[in-house]
């Protein structure tokens, strides 16, 4: 079951939100470093792939999650810098992560990257506004570690970065999580965000990785086409349960306009979620 309030130990990376490196004492970075490094295998397991653009505020946070994952798998942590005119990069290299960069502009040009890029038999999408509990590696992937599963994703809630948690909001993400359970029956690929989705390596090579002329839902095309080798399966695990920022709800004014416009557009497809898709 979803849990709208963060956990004391997700909290404490969320209170790197919004800050750079500069404003995080020495310490404390030092720290993420190390636990960073100390992550990194030369035999990966399980690749997590962040993508990042302009996102020296945010990524510090991410990162922190990350470095402080336990698993049984062994992992490697790559951040793709998609063209950051910030301090992204310098943010990347600082902490530890391994850096890859993409010169083509996009979401999916920078996921692809991160599928060519991966050592892992399992790859995890991961996204710098996002801040990871400790197991959820190790609960994406237990739940991906099985010859019928083609593709695994996380459920997620919404962080609010003055720390309140009102009623509204978790109204929201109880109508927005029922939303998620409708379409898992017969469409879970549209469920899959690249905050948190996982996936075998060589199947996504097989089925041609993200389709990079797609602008917006090249998680959930790719997805589509994993469903077609193997089931799409949700996480409900609360070890796998991220938290992700709401700075694209907030760009419909009010919740209460976030909500009506995707009730809209979810009640147009609405009769659409209780049969498979056929086609992309």
């Amino acid at each position: 079951m979803l849990r709208f309030k963060p956990s004391r130990s997700v909290q404490s990376h969320l209170n790197y939100f919004g800050k750079t490196i500069a404003d995080v004492q020495k310490e404390e970075l030092e720290g993420i470093r190390a636990r960073l490094r100390q992550l990194q295998s030369e035999a990966p397991v399980v690749s997590v792939c962040m993508i990042a653009w302009n996102e020296e505020r945010n990524i510090v946070a991410a990162l922190s999650s990350l470095s402080q994952q336990r698993s049984r798998y062994p992992m490697e942590i790559i951040v793709v810098d998609n063209n950051s005119a910030d301090r992204t990069a310098e943010t990347i290299r600082a902490l530890g992560a391994r850096y890859v960069s993409e010169s083509n502009q996009g979401y999916a040009w920078a996921r692809q990257r991160g599928v060519v890029e991966a050592r892992g038999r399992f790859i995890l999408s991961a996204d710098a506004d996002t801040v990871y509990p400790e197991l959820w590696v190790e609960t994406m992937v237990k739940a991906l570690d099985k010859p019928q599963i083609a593709c695994t994703y996380a459920l997620h809630a919404f962080f609010t970065q003055d720390g309140r948690y009102p009623l509204g909001l978790m109204v929201y993400q109880w109508l927005k999580y029922v939303g998620i359970w409708i379409k898992d029956f017969k469409r879970p690929h549209l469920n899959c965000g690249g905050a948190g989705m996982g996936f075998p390596k060589d199947l996504a090579v097989q089925v041609g990785g993200y389709d990079v002329n797609v602008v917006r839902g090249s998680d959930g095309t790719l997805a589509f086409e994993l469903g077609k080798l193997g089931a799409v399966r949700m996480v409900r695990s609360v070890h796998g349960q991220i938290w992700t920022s709401m700075r694209r709800t907030e760009l419909d004014g009010s919740l209460w306009n976030a909500f009506w416009k995707r009730f809209a557009l979810q009640m147009r497809y609405f009769l659409h979620y209780f049969s498979p898709q056929k086609e992309r």
